[in-house]
């Protein structure tokens, strides 16, 4: 099976780079938006999932979607999850503050101070919520396959790389995760 685990820093647009993958490749799009819908549909809406229960709950509907479909996966420890399955490519994508923040300006119609501050939030909320399901509060480099800087590469060209790696790689001859794994 191929499963395309993308994350990144706050700013760095990387679940556009997660959609783009995902279209030029065939592959179903998993966000963290998506996995909360199917944690809903699972156990009921409104559940609370205990933080330490998160990983394994997403490793186990990760599985159980690899049986049927080759994933680009794009949610805050997906690279934790991805080495429980073979066939799969972690990326990575970061930029300098300045960037970011920028970013964040064109994005939401801010002036710098204020999209400064909300880069400070969301970072501060990434690191909280990593720290909790997964007990560290940032991913080093190590677990990753690929970092991309989006400094100097648009989200287009981010996708085609990752694009030419899983090509490169043979991740789609591997087949589907078999139902007995």
């Amino acid at each position: 099976m191929a499963l395309i685990v993308v994350s990144g820093h706050p700013g760095c647009r990387f679940e556009e780079v997660a959609r783009f993958i995902a279209q030029r490749l065939g592959y179903e799009l998993l966000t963290q938006s998506r996995m909360g819908a199917l944690t809903n549909e699972e156990f009921g809406e409104g559940t609370a999932i205990p933080d330490k229960a998160y990983p394994s709950l997403v490793t186990a509907i990760l599985a159980r979607l690899a049986t049927v479909h080759h994933l680009v996966y794009c949610a805050m420890g997906g690279e934790l999850q991805a080495r429980h399955f073979p066939g799969m490519l972690r990326v990575h994508v970061v930029a300098p503050e300045n960037v970011r923040t920028g970013n964040l300006m064109l994005d939401h119609r801010l002036e710098r101070p204020a999209a400064r501050q909300m880069l400070l939030d969301l970072e501060a909320a990434d690191r909280a919520d990593r720290k909790a399901k997964f007990g560290k509060t940032k991913a080093t480099a190590e677990l990753f396959d690929i970092v991309l800087n989006s400094e100097a590469l648009t989200t287009e060209q981010m996708a085609d790389f990752v694009v030419g790696a899983v090509k490169t790689a043979g991740l789609e001859e591997r087949g589907l995760l078999s139902p007995a794994a």
